[in-house]
């Protein structure tokens, strides 16, 4: 059988189903104004950040669609001479009050300069105080991010119990990501019994929503016959959306597994499978509530 990811090492390996704050700024690059804490003040009270979103990747966290949109954002400030369209806008204790007055972006925002060191010392006990505010706000965001940071022990005691407390919060304001990491931690059982039923529930959630690792998961799910009735075409289907949505050795990677589940099947089931991957559509999270909200009547 394929295995998802052991108990013993999905926590020591949070990054692949874990979603983590997005650094602020450029690691490196050119045209870079010498003021890199106005820039990230500015970030913080002119704009959202963009999220990551999780990708398994040899423990590493890859860069989402979104994420690649809000460094070209950046990138093109920096390079049209951004820091000129910074004046008066480096006081952190005009920010911070702003926080402080209840506004959840500039919390969340804050937390995000506290966690990356951008703009501020870095802090993860500043960070977790500005995240929680946020998300107790319903910030989706600050939700997931502040679930990561207890998985991890960051500014926080780790906690995996108060870690899917967050993660459920975010995923059920329609969260791929923290629908994802809910999924994978009732699959491994930790904090909450394990349940394959449950982690089916939410890697649907994901899936529907384009998510390419939930997609990969909930195949093998149905492979495995773990929470489903076993199901090659189904299995098949999720997988080589998985596949098609990926690049690299993500791409590699999940190229390789539909090849091991194919072996397994005869050309009908095949065809089909490969028919319902391309009638496929994402959907939106307001079209999933719909659905759900049908089936509950």
């Amino acid at each position: 059988m394929f295995q998802e990811a052991p108990a013993s090492t999905v926590l020591t390996r949070a990054a692949p189903f874990l979603a983590t704050p997005p650094l602020i700024a450029p690691d490196s690059g050119q045209n870079r104004p010498q003021n890199r804490s106005a820039v990230a003040i500015w970030l913080a009270s002119k704009h959202r950040p963009v999220p990551l979103r999780p990708s398994i990747n040899k423990g590493m966290i890859a860069f989402g669609m979104r994420t690649l949109l809000h460094r070209y954002v950046l990138v093109t400030l920096l390079a049209i001479g951004a820091a000129g369209l910074l004046a008066g806008q480096t006081d952190v204790e005009a920010l911070r009050a702003r926080a402080e007055q209840g506004n959840a972006d500039t919390q969340h925002n804050l937390g995000l300069m506290y966690y990356n060191g951008e703009g501020v010392p870095q802090d993860y006990a500043q960070a977790v105080k500005w995240y929680r505010m946020a998300a107790a706000q319903g910030d989706a965001d600050a939700q997931l991010y502040l679930g990561f940071m207890y998985i991890k022990g960051q500014g926080v005691p780790q906690d995996y119990a108060e870690a899917a407390k967050w993660y459920r919060m975010a995923a059920e304001q329609g969260d791929a990501s923290a629908q994802y990491s809910l999924g994978v931690m009732y699959y491994n059982g930790r904090a909450i019994p394990q349940d394959y039923a449950q982690a089916v529930k939410w890697y649907r959630m994901a899936a529907a929503q384009g998510n390419a690792d939930t997609q990969r998961n909930l195949g093998l799910m149905y492979y495995n016959g773990r929470g489903v009735p076993q199901d090659y075409v189904r299995a098949h289907m999720w997988v080589n959306l998985a596949a098609s949505r990926s690049q690299g050795e993500e791409l590699e990677r999940f190229s390789k597994v539909r090849e091991t589940l194919a072996k397994g099947m005869t050309p009908d089931q095949i065809a089909e499978a490969q028919r319902l991957a391309r009638e496929w559509k994402p959907k939106t999270w307001d079209e999933l509530k719909k659905g759900l909200e049908t089936e509950s009547r």
